[in-house]
């Protein structure tokens, strides 16, 4: 490649040529507003990513939790439905019970 110390190489609207250096400035290149806002987007949605996963993963375990919960409590309402009955269903055992130990005495 042939270098021109008093010409820089330049491209605009994608065609490249060669201009003298004196009318040209070197400048900083920097990102355009649009360009900017689509970077910055880039790492908001890699942020809100993150946030969703982590909102999924608590709303599962509290989910986890309240079936457990939920399985306890039904647990706990069988006991007491069940306690509930019981002394009527020792009643009539008792009665039974004792209707057949008088039959079989009275033998």
């Amino acid at each position: 490649m042939i270098r021109f110390p008093d010409r820089w190489k330049v491209e605009v609207n994608d065609k490249q040529g060669f201009v003298p250096a004196a009318y040209v400035k070197r400048i900083d290149f920097t990102l355009s507003a649009s360009q900017q806002n689509l970077a910055d987007s880039k790492s908001s949605i890699q942020t809100r990513q993150k946030q969703i996963e982590s909102q999924y993963s608590q709303l599962l375990n509290l989910g986890h939790n309240r079936q457990q919960k939920l399985s306890e409590a039904c647990k706990a309402y069988v006991l007491v439905r069940r306690l509930q009955s019981w002394p009527s269903g020792l009643r009539t055992r008792s009665s039974t019970l004792r209707f057949s130990c008088r039959g079989a005495a009275g033998r």
